[in-house]
């Protein structure tokens, strides 16, 4: 299980890409703060177990690393990314 952070930017640090990100977790801290992490591809030889014990390869997916994670947690994967485009209205 996991839940949502909001990207608020990037840069290169280093050679390597940098997200910004805004994590709502209490882990975090109580106040809003920028915090930088990587995205890491994970190799696609590794294969993730679900509860449901579904084994899905790891292709395409990457770690989240630099994120305070729970405890009892390994990695943090980015399962998804939602972009919201403002539209005009129509008139």
């Amino acid at each position: 299980s996991g839940h949502f952070v909001t990207l608020v930017g990037f840069r290169e640090e280093k050679g390597k890409r940098v997200v910004l990100i805004h994590d709502p977790s209490v882990r975090s801290g109580l106040a809003k703060k920028t915090e930088a992490c990587q995205l890491v591809p994970i190799p696609p030889e590794h294969h993730f177990i679900l509860e449901s014990g579904e084994s899905i390869n790891a292709k395409g997916y990457f770690e989240l690393n630099g994120i305070h994670l729970k405890e009892g947690a390994h990695l943090a994967i980015v399962e998804g990314a939602i972009a919201i485009t403002p539209v005009a209205q129509a008139k």
